[in-house]
């Protein structure tokens, strides 16, 4: 004969199996280190995916249930306030919580960063300029997921060391220590505290392993990829370089048990995920910007001056937000020209127009290729692809496939 269970066994079983059903969990989506990359770039050896990429997973998100935290460095290092005002729109759009403030979103100046800070760009609790918050210097309480979350937004002396003294003189820095522990105390009894830092990683594990209360320190500036590495009772996380990545952290909060921290990163590669429509739309009207300031629209012509022997022409299938593209434009073109006296024309062919792309694959497929990387060098008697080959190849293409300088 079967016995059956006790009923006041089976009674708890189903109640222990609820509480862990009912797990209080919400998820932080964070990122660092954009460096201005509103869209990526194929560059042979350093591919970036861009904003255009992540936005598509963080617009996804449920709101509800989740937290959106950004470690600093938003814009690039150089100055470029339209690039800096479709970025900071962007992150809005996308319902950022917090973004650090980093060295690099001063790049348009003091002046220019305030007015990001009044518009609730950046936040830095332990960070002043010329005497004003930026932001406010209270820490952000989150109740997200049945959770409730304090984050502490600070940001590194150490990050701007490299600066002018006279730029370091407008700005004041009140310890990380002592902001953390203020707001430990001013906001006891949270489910979890986390510290959002730009600043060097040594001192993110430094603040880690000094104050007991942190579950994690999300930190950004040296583009340095880490998962979770254990500091004293908390632990610290990095999403690495140039925005290439999303960090999810979940923090989970059983009705019974330890509290949990679970990450994992999601990688993204520019041509292979979708794009977000939005930040694409943005990327568009930043290309025409950039395009029609800096005469981009033109083909480049450099000439060694008196004396050319020979004239060099090939199409140019590039990137306007590849660095390195632009710097073969700029730079390799007018030393090439110089070398090898030849009057060198570039067609420059803007592959963020899909057209474009369409012409250089048909190029590509009568001579059997398939593309590889950007840029591409278009010539008659070959094709070079991506930074690398091009760098070791094009002064040799210019010598054997120039034609003679027409007579006068």
């Amino acid at each position: 004969m079967k016995r059956s269970l006790p009923w006041r066994l089976a009674f708890g079983a189903l109640a222990v199996l609820s509480a862990a059903s009912c797990a209080r969990e919400v998820d932080i989506y964070y990122t660092a280190s954009l460096d201005g990359k509103l869209d990526g770039c194929t560059c042979f050896g350093y591919p970036t995916a861009g904003l255009v990429k992540t936005a598509r997973l963080l617009r996804a998100r449920d709101r509800a249930s989740s937290i959106l935290l950004d470690a600093g460095d938003l814009y690039e290092a150089g100055p470029n306030v339209f690039l800096a005002r479709e970025l900071r729109e962007a992150y809005g759009e996308l319902g950022y919580d917090a973004v650090a403030a980093g060295e690099q979103d001063t790049s348009n100046g003091l002046e220019a960063f305030m007015a990001d800070v009044r518009a609730g760009a950046f936040r830095a609790q332990n960070l002043e300029v010329d005497g004003a918050p930026i932001g406010s210097r209270s820490p952000l309480l989150l109740q997200k997921g049945g959770l409730r979350v304090l984050v502490m937004t600070l940001t590194g002396q150490e990050s701007f060391d490299l600066y002018p003294k006279e730029f370091r003189a407008r700005l004041r820095f009140e310890p990380p220590d002592v902001v953390i522990e203020r707001s430990l105390a001013s906001w006891p009894g949270v489910d979890f505290a986390v510290v959002l830092y730009h600043g060097g990683v040594a001192t993110a594990s430094r603040i880690a392993s000094r104050h007991r209360g942190i579950a994690a320190v999300i930190v950004g500036h040296e583009r340095k990829l880490i998962d979770g590495a254990a500091a004293g009772g908390a632990l610290v996380y990095s999403p690495g370089e140039d925005g290439n990545r999303v960090g999810i952290l979940r923090l989970r909060a059983p009705r019974f048990g330890a509290k949990r921290l679970e990450n994992r990163f999601v990688l993204f590669d520019y041509l292979k995920d979708a794009d977000d429509a939005a930040v694409r739309e943005r990327v568009m009207r930043y290309n025409d910007y950039f395009v029609r300031t800096t005469g981009l629209e033109r083909d480049v012509e450099a000439s060694p001056g008196s004396g050319a022997s020979g004239v060099f022409e090939f199409s140019y299938f590039y990137d306007p937000n590849c660095r390195s593209c632009i710097d073969f434009l700029g730079k390799t073109l007018p030393a090439v020209s110089r070398a090898t006296s030849t009057l060198i024309r570039a067609h420059k062919r803007n592959i963020q127009d899909p057209a474009e792309l369409t012409v250089l694959d048909a190029e590509l497929a009568k001579r059997g290729l398939t593309e590889k990387a950007f840029p591409v060098v278009l010539a008659e008697s070959a094709v070079l692809q991506g930074e690398g080959d091009i760098q070791a190849r094009f002064e040799q293409l210019v010598r054997s496939g120039r034609q003679p300088s027409p007579a006068r």
